[in-house]
């Protein structure tokens, strides 16, 4: 039995940072949706784009004494950020966008992690059971491209998720995607759009597997 309370629709909960409800990082997360509910669990896909909500603001209200694991903020967020600790996992997707990653995502992940972080060396969560975790970056640069100038930067991210929800955080990279369905209306002449084309073609099914065996991860004991 997962431990997460039957009060929530939802065993796994899934944040999609794209401004896109139908893009490459929501068929990723579908992907692992799938994957999830394969297993006999429960996942619901999030879209921070559609939501009311601002980042953090730096009240320190979560860091007074005895300060319960979650933000003061009253907004449209505040209820998943409320579940996070009685889910069995929870998964955020982002485009990469000048290297960096979106602003529904910095936003939502600070407060987030902020709300359940101590400033104590001996506990520095304030959760009191594991969270499982992941990340999911989809970008147009190639893996190789990804791996030297991007998964370093991102590295923290990963780490702080370890730290403040004590499970593991799982990582999956959807390299080397198109712009669009459809770029042939577009004017982008040094993106290799045919490049980009082949390589689909020859290995998203295998992203799409990585995807489903997260979500059987994430779902499972």
């Amino acid at each position: 039995m997962l431990s997460s309370p039957q009060k929530f629709a939802a065993n796994v909960l899934l944040f999609n940072a794209s401004a896109r409800n139908s893009g490459n990082t929501v068929t990723i997360l579908k992907a692992i949706k799938e994957g999830i509910e394969s297993v006999g669990k429960t996942a619901e896909i999030v879209h921070l784009d559609k939501l009311k909500f601002s980042g953090c603001q730096g009240c320190l209200q979560c860091k007074r004494p005895n300060a319960p694991a979650s933000c003061i903020i009253r907004d449209d967020a505040t209820k998943y950020i409320d579940q996070l600790k009685n889910v069995d996992a929870f998964v955020i997707g982002s485009p990469v966008y000048f290297g960096n990653l979106t602003g529904p995502f910095y936003s939502f992940y600070q407060r987030a992690l902020y709300c359940h972080f101590n400033y104590c060396a001996e506990k520095r969560s304030k959760l009191t059971r594991p969270v499982k975790t992941g990340l999911v970056y989809t970008c147009g640069a190639p893996q190789n491209a990804f791996e030297n100038m991007y998964a370093p930067q991102f590295q923290h991210n990963k780490d702080y998720h370890e730290m403040v929800f004590k499970g593991k955080c799982q990582v999956l990279v959807n390299p080397f995607q198109l712009l669009a369905k459809d770029v042939s209306k577009l004017w982008i002449p040094s993106d290799p759009t045919e490049l980009k084309k082949k390589w689909f073609a020859e290995h998203q099914e295998g992203v799409l597997k990585q995807a489903f065996d997260m979500g059987v991860s994430l779902a499972s004991e």
